[in-house]
Protein backbone atom coordinates (compact mmCIF):
# COMPACT_ATOMS: atom_id res chain seq x y z
CA UNK A 1 0.00 0.00 0.00
CA UNK A 2 2.84 2.38 0.82
CA UNK A 3 4.39 1.87 -2.62
CA UNK A 4 1.02 2.54 -4.24
CA UNK A 5 0.63 5.82 -2.37
CA UNK A 6 4.15 6.90 -3.27
CA UNK A 7 3.41 6.15 -6.92
CA UNK A 8 0.42 8.49 -6.90
CA UNK A 9 2.33 11.16 -5.02
CA UNK A 10 5.29 11.03 -7.40
CA UNK A 11 2.99 11.13 -10.43
CA UNK A 12 1.43 14.40 -9.37
CA UNK A 13 4.68 15.83 -8.01
CA UNK A 14 6.59 15.17 -11.22
CA UNK A 15 3.96 17.03 -13.27
CA UNK A 16 3.07 19.85 -10.93
CA UNK A 17 4.86 19.55 -7.62
CA UNK A 18 4.79 23.27 -6.91
CA UNK A 19 1.00 23.31 -7.27
CA UNK A 20 0.56 20.49 -4.76
CA UNK A 21 3.02 21.98 -2.27
CA UNK A 22 1.32 25.37 -2.35
CA UNK A 23 -2.03 23.73 -1.70
CA UNK A 24 -0.50 21.74 1.12
CA UNK A 25 0.94 24.86 2.75
CA UNK A 26 -2.07 27.10 2.19
CA UNK A 27 -4.71 25.38 4.33
CA UNK A 28 -4.62 23.16 7.38
CA UNK A 29 -7.47 21.25 5.81
CA UNK A 30 -5.36 20.20 2.86
CA UNK A 31 -2.49 19.22 5.13
CA UNK A 32 -4.81 16.80 6.87
CA UNK A 33 -6.38 15.54 3.65
CA UNK A 34 -3.04 14.87 1.99
CA UNK A 35 -1.69 13.15 5.09
CA UNK A 36 -4.74 10.99 5.76
CA UNK A 37 -5.92 10.36 2.24
CA UNK A 38 -2.94 10.79 -0.04
CA UNK A 39 -4.26 8.55 -2.77
CA UNK A 40 -7.65 10.23 -3.02
CA UNK A 41 -6.20 13.72 -2.84
CA UNK A 42 -3.58 13.15 -5.51
CA UNK A 43 -6.15 11.52 -7.79
CA UNK A 44 -8.39 14.56 -7.52
CA UNK A 45 -5.54 17.00 -8.11
CA UNK A 46 -4.18 14.96 -11.00
CA UNK A 47 -7.61 14.96 -12.63
CA UNK A 48 -8.51 18.60 -12.14
CA UNK A 49 -5.42 20.83 -11.87
CA UNK A 50 -5.09 21.23 -15.63
CA UNK A 51 -8.54 22.85 -15.78
CA UNK A 52 -8.48 25.00 -12.66
CA UNK A 53 -5.61 27.17 -11.45
CA UNK A 54 -4.27 27.27 -7.92
CA UNK A 55 -5.77 30.73 -7.40
CA UNK A 56 -9.19 29.41 -8.39
CA UNK A 57 -8.92 26.54 -5.88
CA UNK A 58 -7.94 28.99 -3.15
CA UNK A 59 -10.86 31.29 -3.93
CA UNK A 60 -13.36 28.43 -3.67
CA UNK A 61 -11.86 27.20 -0.40
CA UNK A 62 -11.78 30.77 0.88
CA UNK A 63 -15.58 30.81 1.19
CA UNK A 64 -15.30 28.62 4.27
CA UNK A 65 -13.78 29.04 7.68
CA UNK A 66 -10.94 26.64 8.48
CA UNK A 67 -12.75 25.06 11.44
CA UNK A 68 -15.81 24.40 9.27
CA UNK A 69 -13.64 22.71 6.65
CA UNK A 70 -12.21 20.43 9.30
CA UNK A 71 -15.43 19.59 11.10
CA UNK A 72 -18.16 19.59 8.45
CA UNK A 73 -17.85 17.03 5.60
CA UNK A 74 -20.52 18.90 3.62
CA UNK A 75 -18.03 21.75 3.03
CA UNK A 76 -15.64 19.40 1.22
CA UNK A 77 -18.48 17.99 -0.88
CA UNK A 78 -19.42 21.54 -1.87
CA UNK A 79 -15.83 22.29 -2.91
CA UNK A 80 -15.54 19.05 -4.87
CA UNK A 81 -18.80 19.85 -6.67
CA UNK A 82 -17.10 22.93 -8.14
CA UNK A 83 -14.65 20.65 -9.93
CA UNK A 84 -17.32 18.30 -11.22
CA UNK A 85 -19.22 21.09 -12.97
CA UNK A 86 -17.44 20.68 -16.30
CA UNK A 87 -18.27 16.97 -16.56
CA UNK A 88 -21.89 17.67 -15.59
CA UNK A 89 -22.26 20.43 -18.18
CA UNK A 90 -20.81 18.29 -20.97
CA UNK A 91 -23.29 15.55 -20.01
CA UNK A 92 -26.14 18.08 -20.13
CA UNK A 93 -25.26 19.16 -23.67
CA UNK A 94 -25.13 15.51 -24.77
CA UNK A 95 -28.56 14.79 -23.32
CA UNK A 96 -30.02 17.88 -24.97
CA UNK A 97 -28.72 16.70 -28.33
CA UNK A 98 -30.22 13.25 -27.80
CA UNK A 99 -33.58 14.96 -27.21
CA UNK A 100 -33.38 16.95 -30.44
CA UNK A 101 -31.83 20.19 -29.13
CA UNK A 102 -28.65 20.80 -31.13
CA UNK A 103 -26.47 23.85 -30.40
CA UNK A 104 -24.63 23.84 -33.71
CA UNK A 105 -24.51 27.35 -35.23
CA UNK A 106 -26.75 28.71 -32.46
CA UNK A 107 -26.41 32.00 -30.57
CA UNK A 108 -26.30 31.20 -26.85
CA UNK A 109 -26.77 33.29 -23.70
CA UNK A 110 -25.90 31.95 -20.26
CA UNK A 111 -27.38 33.76 -17.27
CA UNK A 112 -25.03 33.24 -14.33
CA UNK A 113 -22.08 31.82 -16.24
CA UNK A 114 -19.90 31.40 -13.11
CA UNK A 115 -16.61 29.72 -14.05
CA UNK A 116 -17.45 29.31 -17.74
CA UNK A 117 -17.72 25.51 -17.86
CA UNK A 118 -21.08 25.47 -19.67
CA UNK A 119 -19.88 28.06 -22.19
CA UNK A 120 -16.87 25.83 -22.84
CA UNK A 121 -19.12 22.78 -23.36
CA UNK A 122 -21.36 24.79 -25.73
CA UNK A 123 -18.35 25.92 -27.77
CA UNK A 124 -17.27 22.30 -28.20
CA UNK A 125 -20.78 21.51 -29.47
CA UNK A 126 -20.55 24.01 -32.32
CA UNK A 127 -22.35 27.07 -30.94
CA UNK A 128 -21.73 30.10 -33.17
CA UNK A 129 -21.79 32.94 -30.61
CA UNK A 130 -21.68 32.70 -26.81
CA UNK A 131 -22.47 35.40 -24.25
CA UNK A 132 -22.02 34.76 -20.54
CA UNK A 133 -23.24 37.18 -17.88
CA UNK A 134 -22.76 37.18 -14.13
CA UNK A 135 -23.09 39.61 -11.22
CA UNK A 136 -19.84 38.44 -9.61
CA UNK A 137 -16.54 39.92 -10.74
CA UNK A 138 -14.74 37.00 -9.09
CA UNK A 139 -16.77 34.46 -11.04
CA UNK A 140 -16.07 36.26 -14.31
CA UNK A 141 -12.37 36.30 -13.46
CA UNK A 142 -12.57 32.54 -12.99
CA UNK A 143 -14.37 32.20 -16.34
CA UNK A 144 -11.77 34.25 -18.24
CA UNK A 145 -9.03 32.20 -16.67
CA UNK A 146 -10.75 28.93 -17.52
CA UNK A 147 -11.84 29.74 -21.09
CA UNK A 148 -8.57 31.31 -22.19
CA UNK A 149 -7.82 34.19 -24.55
CA UNK A 150 -8.18 32.18 -27.75
CA UNK A 151 -11.80 31.23 -27.10
CA UNK A 152 -12.67 34.67 -25.72
CA UNK A 153 -11.39 36.39 -28.84
CA UNK A 154 -13.04 33.90 -31.17
CA UNK A 155 -16.66 33.60 -30.01
CA UNK A 156 -17.22 34.15 -26.27
CA UNK A 157 -18.20 37.45 -24.63
CA UNK A 158 -18.32 37.84 -20.84
CA UNK A 159 -20.31 40.68 -19.25
CA UNK A 160 -20.68 41.92 -15.67
CA UNK A 161 -24.43 42.53 -15.72
CA UNK A 162 -27.43 42.00 -13.45
CA UNK A 163 -30.03 41.07 -16.04
CA UNK A 164 -32.85 41.88 -13.60
CA UNK A 165 -31.86 45.52 -13.19
CA UNK A 166 -30.00 46.18 -16.45
CA UNK A 167 -30.70 45.62 -20.12
CA UNK A 168 -28.27 43.57 -22.16
CA UNK A 169 -26.41 45.32 -25.00
CA UNK A 170 -28.46 43.14 -27.36
CA UNK A 171 -31.87 43.54 -28.98
CA UNK A 172 -34.95 41.59 -27.93
CA UNK A 173 -35.14 38.02 -29.25
CA UNK A 174 -31.36 37.99 -29.84
CA UNK A 175 -30.62 34.48 -28.57
CA UNK A 176 -31.70 31.14 -29.95
CA UNK A 177 -30.71 29.30 -26.77
CA UNK A 178 -30.62 30.56 -23.17
CA UNK A 179 -29.10 28.61 -20.29
CA UNK A 180 -29.36 29.20 -16.58
CA UNK A 181 -28.08 26.50 -14.24
CA UNK A 182 -28.22 26.74 -10.45
CA UNK A 183 -29.23 30.40 -10.61
CA UNK A 184 -33.01 30.54 -10.32
CA UNK A 185 -33.09 30.04 -6.54
CA UNK A 186 -30.91 33.16 -6.15
CA UNK A 187 -33.31 35.38 -8.10
CA UNK A 188 -35.55 37.64 -6.02
CA UNK A 189 -38.49 37.34 -8.45
CA UNK A 190 -39.09 34.11 -10.34
CA UNK A 191 -41.72 35.95 -12.42
CA UNK A 192 -39.08 38.47 -13.53
CA UNK A 193 -36.73 35.62 -14.41
CA UNK A 194 -39.15 34.06 -16.88
CA UNK A 195 -40.04 37.54 -18.15
CA UNK A 196 -36.39 38.08 -19.07
CA UNK A 197 -36.28 34.68 -20.76
CA UNK A 198 -39.25 35.72 -22.89
CA UNK A 199 -37.62 39.06 -23.77
CA UNK A 200 -34.29 37.72 -25.00
CA UNK A 201 -35.29 34.30 -26.37
CA UNK A 202 -35.79 34.43 -30.13
CA UNK A 203 -39.22 33.68 -31.53
CA UNK A 204 -38.05 34.08 -35.11
CA UNK A 205 -36.09 30.85 -35.53
CA UNK A 206 -37.56 27.37 -35.21
CA UNK A 207 -36.59 25.32 -32.19
CA UNK A 208 -35.36 28.12 -29.94
CA UNK A 209 -35.43 27.19 -26.27
CA UNK A 210 -34.26 28.06 -22.78
CA UNK A 211 -33.04 25.51 -20.27
CA UNK A 212 -33.23 26.20 -16.56
CA UNK A 213 -31.81 23.74 -14.07
CA UNK A 214 -32.45 24.07 -10.36
CA UNK A 215 -32.15 21.65 -7.45
CA UNK A 216 -35.45 19.96 -6.68
CA UNK A 217 -36.98 21.42 -3.53
CA UNK A 218 -38.61 18.12 -2.50
CA UNK A 219 -35.79 15.72 -3.38
CA UNK A 220 -34.61 13.86 -0.29
CA UNK A 221 -31.03 15.09 -0.73
CA UNK A 222 -32.26 18.68 -0.60
CA UNK A 223 -34.21 17.89 2.56
CA UNK A 224 -31.22 16.27 4.27
CA UNK A 225 -28.94 19.17 3.36
CA UNK A 226 -30.00 22.37 1.59
CA UNK A 227 -27.70 22.44 -1.47
CA UNK A 228 -25.90 25.67 -0.54
CA UNK A 229 -25.74 25.70 3.26
CA UNK A 230 -26.14 22.04 4.17
CA UNK A 231 -28.86 22.60 6.78
CA UNK A 232 -31.59 19.88 6.91
CA UNK A 233 -35.10 21.12 6.16
CA UNK A 234 -34.02 24.67 5.31
CA UNK A 235 -35.21 24.38 1.72
CA UNK A 236 -38.78 23.76 2.92
CA UNK A 237 -39.22 27.10 4.67
CA UNK A 238 -40.71 30.30 3.32
CA UNK A 239 -38.34 33.13 2.45
CA UNK A 240 -38.70 35.04 5.73
CA UNK A 241 -38.14 32.02 8.00
CA UNK A 242 -35.29 30.67 5.88
CA UNK A 243 -33.54 34.05 5.73
CA UNK A 244 -33.58 34.40 9.51
CA UNK A 245 -31.94 30.99 9.87
CA UNK A 246 -29.43 31.61 7.05
CA UNK A 247 -28.18 34.79 8.66
CA UNK A 248 -27.93 33.33 12.15
CA UNK A 249 -26.35 29.99 11.22
CA UNK A 250 -24.18 30.65 8.16
CA UNK A 251 -21.59 32.52 10.24
CA UNK A 252 -20.50 29.12 11.53
CA UNK A 253 -19.53 27.97 8.03
CA UNK A 254 -18.71 30.88 5.75
CA UNK A 255 -16.02 33.52 5.95
CA UNK A 256 -17.48 35.29 2.92
CA UNK A 257 -20.32 34.75 0.48
CA UNK A 258 -21.20 36.73 -2.64
CA UNK A 259 -24.72 35.39 -3.22
CA UNK A 260 -27.92 34.71 -1.34
CA UNK A 261 -30.68 32.15 -1.76
CA UNK A 262 -34.25 33.39 -1.97
CA UNK A 263 -36.98 31.00 -3.11
CA UNK A 264 -37.47 27.39 -4.11
CA UNK A 265 -40.51 25.97 -5.89
CA UNK A 266 -41.85 22.66 -7.15
CA UNK A 267 -41.90 21.87 -10.88
CA UNK A 268 -45.63 22.61 -11.28
CA UNK A 269 -45.14 26.01 -9.64
CA UNK A 270 -42.31 26.91 -12.03
CA UNK A 271 -44.53 25.75 -14.90
CA UNK A 272 -47.38 28.03 -13.81
CA UNK A 273 -45.10 31.04 -13.33
CA UNK A 274 -43.60 30.57 -16.80
CA UNK A 275 -47.08 30.24 -18.32
CA UNK A 276 -48.10 33.56 -16.75
CA UNK A 277 -45.20 35.15 -18.66
CA UNK A 278 -46.33 33.77 -22.02
CA UNK A 279 -44.07 30.71 -22.03
CA UNK A 280 -44.61 26.95 -22.08
CA UNK A 281 -42.43 24.47 -20.24
CA UNK A 282 -41.79 20.76 -20.03
CA UNK A 283 -39.21 18.73 -18.11
CA UNK A 284 -36.14 17.29 -19.79
CA UNK A 285 -36.68 13.63 -18.93
CA UNK A 286 -36.05 10.15 -20.21
CA UNK A 287 -37.99 6.99 -19.49
CA UNK A 288 -35.03 5.36 -17.73
CA UNK A 289 -34.85 8.14 -15.15
CA UNK A 290 -38.53 7.86 -14.31
CA UNK A 291 -38.44 4.04 -14.18
CA UNK A 292 -35.51 4.22 -11.76
CA UNK A 293 -37.91 5.07 -8.93
CA UNK A 294 -39.81 1.76 -9.17
CA UNK A 295 -37.87 0.16 -6.32
CA UNK A 296 -38.56 3.16 -4.08
CA UNK A 297 -42.26 3.10 -4.90
CA UNK A 298 -42.51 -0.48 -3.64
CA UNK A 299 -40.89 0.43 -0.31
CA UNK A 300 -41.93 4.06 0.08
CA UNK A 301 -42.91 3.69 3.78
CA UNK A 302 -39.53 2.24 4.79
CA UNK A 303 -37.86 4.88 2.62
CA UNK A 304 -39.73 7.69 4.38
CA UNK A 305 -39.16 6.30 7.90
CA UNK A 306 -35.43 5.82 7.33
CA UNK A 307 -34.83 9.27 5.88
CA UNK A 308 -36.98 11.02 8.47
CA UNK A 309 -34.79 9.58 11.22
CA UNK A 310 -31.66 10.49 9.27
CA UNK A 311 -32.82 14.10 8.74
CA UNK A 312 -33.66 14.63 12.40
CA UNK A 313 -30.35 13.07 13.50
CA UNK A 314 -28.40 15.37 11.17
CA UNK A 315 -30.35 18.35 12.44
CA UNK A 316 -29.60 17.43 16.06
CA UNK A 317 -25.89 16.95 15.38
CA UNK A 318 -25.57 20.45 13.88
CA UNK A 319 -26.33 21.96 17.31
CA UNK A 320 -28.38 24.84 15.92
CA UNK A 321 -30.11 27.52 17.94
CA UNK A 322 -33.07 25.75 19.59
CA UNK A 323 -35.75 27.92 18.00
CA UNK A 324 -34.21 27.29 14.56
CA UNK A 325 -34.02 23.57 15.26
CA UNK A 326 -37.70 23.41 16.24
CA UNK A 327 -38.82 25.22 13.07
CA UNK A 328 -36.76 22.94 10.84
CA UNK A 329 -37.87 19.76 12.63
CA UNK A 330 -41.51 20.76 12.16
CA UNK A 331 -40.99 21.40 8.45
CA UNK A 332 -39.30 18.01 8.02
CA UNK A 333 -42.16 16.20 9.78
CA UNK A 334 -44.72 17.96 7.55
CA UNK A 335 -42.73 17.01 4.44
CA UNK A 336 -42.69 13.29 5.24
CA UNK A 337 -46.41 13.33 6.08
CA UNK A 338 -47.04 14.77 2.60
CA UNK A 339 -44.64 12.21 1.09
CA UNK A 340 -46.66 9.31 2.56
CA UNK A 341 -49.98 10.86 1.50
CA UNK A 342 -48.84 11.38 -2.10
CA UNK A 343 -47.73 7.75 -2.35
CA UNK A 344 -51.00 6.30 -1.04
CA UNK A 345 -53.92 8.44 -2.21
CA UNK A 346 -53.80 7.56 -5.93
CA UNK A 347 -53.00 4.57 -8.12
CA UNK A 348 -49.49 4.83 -9.58
CA UNK A 349 -50.21 5.10 -13.30
CA UNK A 350 -47.40 6.02 -15.74
CA UNK A 351 -48.52 9.66 -15.56
CA UNK A 352 -48.64 9.53 -11.76
CA UNK A 353 -45.13 8.08 -11.73
CA UNK A 354 -43.84 11.07 -13.70
CA UNK A 355 -45.56 13.37 -11.19
CA UNK A 356 -43.92 11.60 -8.23
CA UNK A 357 -40.55 11.56 -9.98
CA UNK A 358 -40.63 15.31 -10.60
CA UNK A 359 -41.86 16.09 -7.10
CA UNK A 360 -39.71 13.80 -4.96
CA UNK A 361 -37.10 11.80 -6.84
CA UNK A 362 -35.48 14.03 -9.47
CA UNK A 363 -32.39 15.55 -7.88
CA UNK A 364 -32.30 18.41 -10.39
CA UNK A 365 -35.23 19.88 -12.29
CA UNK A 366 -34.22 20.59 -15.89
CA UNK A 367 -36.92 22.79 -17.39
CA UNK A 368 -37.19 23.43 -21.13
CA UNK A 369 -38.97 26.71 -21.90
CA UNK A 370 -40.30 27.96 -25.24
CA UNK A 371 -42.59 30.66 -26.55
CA UNK A 372 -46.21 29.50 -26.48
CA UNK A 373 -46.42 29.54 -30.26
CA UNK A 374 -43.75 26.83 -30.56
CA UNK A 375 -44.82 23.19 -30.63
CA UNK A 376 -43.53 21.08 -27.77
CA UNK A 377 -44.91 17.78 -28.97
CA UNK A 378 -41.85 16.57 -30.82
CA UNK A 379 -39.49 16.94 -27.88
CA UNK A 380 -41.67 16.28 -24.85
CA UNK A 381 -41.35 13.07 -22.90
CA UNK A 382 -44.26 10.67 -22.76
CA UNK A 383 -44.16 7.86 -20.19
CA UNK A 384 -46.96 5.90 -21.81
Amino acid sequence: MKKKLLKFFNAIKSRNGEYLNELRNDHEFFKREITNNLEGMTKRLYKHYKYFSLDYVKRIIGHFKDDALLSNPWCMRYIESEFLILNNQIDLIKRLKLNGFDLKNRTVLEIGCANGCLLFACSKSGAKKLVGIDISQTRLKNAREFLGEKLLKKKVELLLIDIFSQDLPYDKSSFEVIFSTNVLEHVQSTHDYFGRIKKYLSDKTEGCFALTSVCNKYNISSILAEPHYGIPGLILLNRKEASNIWYSERKKLFSNLDYEVFDWFLYEEYQNIAFSQGLETFPLLDKYSVDSIDAHLKNYKDFADKYYIMAIDKLTNLCLIKSNNDILAGAIKKYFDEFIKDHTEEEVTPQRKVYLYLKYYAFVLEIITMHKSDSLQSASFSPG
